[in-house]
């Protein structure tokens, strides 16, 4: 694959540059059936791309802040390629590093095929890994990893550099058992892993896109959820979950400040809801006449917790099956949902639907295609 992105790929590396995110190119190997890169495809994202240049890296660099953390290696145009497949990755990263030193770098990694030599590069750049090591189970990773694994790498990475190691993330496919091994591996790794580093605990999704192989696992998965949470949450330190409801979760769990922590989430949800409802008596619109356009993973919670106001439910006809959150849904989505129920003077969404240019996942504007009074919390 070439080095050096086309002129229509740029464009988009440069919008994300403008929020911090470096996407490095290149097209996934992996193969994991749970990837949601034929979804995203669907949802116009690149599927994709050359790997970029050390010129396309240096003419954007001017579009970064430095305060804030640089993701390299991902970005909201772009599907998430695994980072080292790039032939130029390490040098790349010391390009960035000459220009930002000191501002934190993150990327998101398997963490296979890591050459043991990059090692001390990637510690003097100061870049931090998200591991999906996903699980150690081998028959399960043959199963779901349909690339060459390297099971040995992953762990001699974790063992021997648990210092570029941010977060650690494992898939739940519905044994516990298995569950319960891989986290006493990582103890026998490094007990840091389970009580002092952040551990997040997720379950695949699947789409109309996906085969029956990936639904049957989400549907594995979630049948024995809950009691997947409760063995987490009591062996881990500072536990987060992929949270696809704010309804759906065991209540007897760990609170913190971690943004993947149901009561963190309830929280800052109920904060929005109240933020829009105060405003809009702020400017004299009367309950009756607003209509919030929820996501099926808040549209239950809302109705339990706010049942004197207008729940509008928002299905997801994009992607279906288990994509449920509001960052997934289209201006398609919310239209066809205003339509039925057209009532109201004023509809309230997410903000996580639209990016910071306030466009959806296809690239429309829903205030600019297809006007409507919409606030967004």
């Amino acid at each position: 694959m070439e080095l050096g992105l086309e002129r229509e790929d740029y464009e988009l590396f440069v919008k994300d540059a403008m929020q911090n995110c470096i996407v490095v190119g290149g097209a996934c190997k992996n193969g994991c059936v749970f990837c949601s890169c034929k979804a995203q495809t669907a949802a116009c994202r690149k599927n994709w791309t050359n790997y970029i240049s050390e010129a396309d890296l240096r003419s954007v660099v001017d579009f970064i802040d430095p305060t804030q953390t640089i993701y390299f290696g991902e970005g909201p145009s772009f599907l998430s390629c695994e980072p080292f497949q790039h032939p130029e990755y390490i040098k790349l990263l010391q390009v960035l590093n000459e220009y930002f030193p000191n501002t934190k770098k993150i990327t998101t990694t398997i963490g296979k095929n890591i050459d043991p030599k990059w090692y001390s590069a990637l510690e003097s750049c100061g870049i931090k890994f998200i591991v999906s090591v996903n699980t150690f189970d081998f028959a399960t990773r043959k199963e779901v990893m349909k690339s060459k694994d390297d099971i040995t790498g992953l762990k001699r990475l974790l063992s021997e550099h648990s210092n570029l190691i941010e977060k650690i993330s494992l898939m739940h496919y519905g044994d516990v058992d298995i569950l319960n091994k891989d986290l006493d591996i990582l103890y026998n790794i490094n007990p840091d892993y389970l009580y002092k580093k952040e551990i997040l605990l997720r379950m695949t999704d699947y789409s109309i896109y996906h085969n029956e192989q990936t639904k049957q696992l989400y549907e594995d998965g979630k049948k024995t959820w809950n009691e997947a949470v409760k063995l987490f949450d009591n062996r881990t330190t500072y536990p987060s979950y992929w949270l696809t409801s704010l309804s759906d979760f065991p209540e007897d769990v760990k609170k913190n400040e971690i943004y993947y922590n149901i009561h963190y989430a309830r929280n800052m949800f109920k904060m929005k809801i109240n933020a829009v409802v105060k405003d809009s008596e702020r400017i004299l619109i009367e309950k009756e006449d607003l209509g919030f356009l929820l996501s099926e993973s808040v549209y239950d919670y809302f109705v339990q917790e706010y049942p004197d106001l207008n729940a509008i439910r928002v299905p997801n006809l994009t992607f279906k099956g288990s994509y449920k959150v509001s960052g997934l849904l289209t201006k398609h989505d919310i239209m066809n949902a205003v339509l039925k129920h057209d009532a109201y003077k004023l509809y309230a969404c997410s903000v996580n639907i639209f990016n910071k240019f306030n466009r959806d996942l296809h690239g429309n504007h829903v205030l600019y295609d297809y006007p409507i009074k919409l606030v967004m919390a």
